[in-house]
């Protein structure tokens, strides 16, 4: 597995990169693309922030940490992962944040989860 960052630069003292590429080699499956928006990329980040999981019994995939480069103590919703990608409507913030009666984070994350699995599958054919 080879990942790599693209398109570096520095804002308010901070490494930080664009674009990021994830290969398997064996499988030349291959993972790539501009983000919509910068995350950190000092140097030890991309080193310690990343590793193969067992997905389930058959299938393996490489999980990629990347810290949103924003101002501490807020919150930036991402529309999209990848610049290139249509934009996801971002729930209103009291579902976003999991108000009571309302669709919560988590189950936010796991759409996007599922979303993402199926698109990656659709990719390799």
């Amino acid at each position: 597995v080879a990942v790599s960052l693209s398109g570096r630069e520095v804002r308010g003292g901070t490494q930080c990169a664009k674009g990021v590429r994830v290969e398997h080699k064996p499988s030349q499956t291959v993972v790539e693309g501009d983000l919509q928006h910068l995350f950190r990329a000092e140097e030890d980040d991309l080193v310690s922030h990343w590793e193969v999981k067992d997905f389930d019994a058959t299938h393996r995939v490489v999980r990629v940490e990347l810290q949103k480069n924003v101002v501490p103590a807020t919150k930036v919703w991402w529309r999209r992962l990848f610049a290139s990608e249509p934009e996801v409507e971002i729930a209103a913030r009291k579902e976003a944040t999991g108000k009571a009666g309302q669709k919560g984070s988590a189950a936010v994350w796991e759409e996007a989860h599922k979303m993402f699995r199926e698109k990656l599958q659709n990719s390799v054919r």
